[in-house]
């Protein structure tokens, strides 16, 4: 197993004696503008899609979105907010988060009107973002029940919610998503939605056995279902 920095292209030895590479999300966008052409396959790992890859296995964030609507509705929530960052509306990941939510809460019956969705501006700085969700409930008291698409910005949203006094869980309910690791270690716990990464894991052994009988089907894009991780915040 090689890990290959992404600063800068890696030197031609590194393929040598290699039989396929695989790359994750966090680094398949730098991945793509470092290589123009792949000697050998490479598998995705919930990464940016490309025709580029032999195989890539991605969560089903429409699907995520459904679960976490899911979720209040059992709980018989009837009004619910869901947060994201200002224009990740656009986002290929967060986008459909957002309306698979808004699908299963309307399918269940329930208003528009009991539906708000927010935009948080964006900041590379947890600090900042903190600041920008303070703002936000000082003007919209916080209560009743949230999705917060992005899992940074969950944790963010739970800790402030702390340091303004809301209960958590009882007067306000907050289901995040990714499953930021960070997200077990907030006052309560982050309930979340996350890649299941075992399974996807698991897909990518199958294709690398295949690979090596010398199946040559390539482009394969699979959509692996999320789960709901059960903490304390819901």
């Amino acid at each position: 197993i090689d890990l290959i920095p992404l600063e800068e292209a890696p030197p031609p030895a590194v393929w040598e004696g290699c039989d396929f590479l695989m790359v994750d999300s966090d680094s398949s966008g730098k991945f793509l503008k470092a290589f123009d052409s792949f000697p050998v396959p490479v598998i995705g790992l919930d990464a940016n899609f490309s025709d580029r890859y032999h195989a890539n296995f991605v969560t089903d964030h429409y699907l995520g979105g459904r679960m976490a609507a899911e979720a209040m509705i059992e709980k018989n929530v009837r009004a619910a907010t869901v947060l994201y960052y200002n224009a990740s509306e656009k986002n290929p990941r967060v986008g459909p988060r957002i309306e698979g939510f808004r699908q299963a809460w309307l399918e269940s019956g329930r208003d528009e009107a009991t539906l708000t969705l927010v935009p948080i501006p964006w900041s590379h700085n947890s600090f900042e973002i903190a600041l920008n969700v303070r703002e936000y409930l000082k003007k919209n008291p916080p209560n009743g029940d949230y999705f917060v698409t992005d899992g940074k910005l969950a944790t963010n949203f739970i800790e402030v919610l702390g340091y303004l006094g809301a209960e958590v869980p009882g007067s306000v309910g907050v289901i995040g998503y990714d499953g930021a690791q960070r997200g077990e270690l907030t006052d309560p716990p982050m309930t979340t939605i996350q890649q299941d990464m075992d399974r996807i894991a698991q897909h990518a052994v199958s294709r690398i056995r295949e690979i090596t009988s010398g199946n040559q089907e390539t482009g394969v894009l699979e959509c692996v279902p999320p789960i709901l991780v059960h903490r304390g915040s819901f």
